[in-house]
């Protein structure tokens, strides 16, 4: 979810950084599929709406099960590694 604007007005102000929250949780393999089913685009997704409703990143917890195995693990690695990198060239080093 997305913080509302007055939490990401009030967090600036104060000089704290807002993050967003991208949860999965439960019996839920699908949709953790689809988020790693394409990472660059599942990235390129979050960093667009960081940048356009201003807020400075997500908070990711996955409760879900990750399907394949290492292979899945690899790809939630790839994923966070190239948000954080996406973030900090979109919204900066926070």
């Amino acid at each position: 979810s997305m913080p509302p604007r007055v939490w990401v007005e009030a967090c600036h102000a104060r000089s704290l950084p807002c993050l967003g929250t991208l949860i999965v949780e439960g019996d839920a393999p699908s949709e953790v599929g689809a988020l790693l089913g394409d990472v660059d685009a599942s990235v390129e997704k979050l960093c667009a709406l960081c940048d356009h409703f201003g807020f400075d990143g997500w908070l990711v917890n996955l409760e879900a099960a990750v399907p394949g195995g290492a292979a899945g693990m690899g790809a939630v690695h790839e994923l966070l590694e190239l948000l954080t990198v996406c973030l900090k060239q979109r919204v900066g080093d926070h």
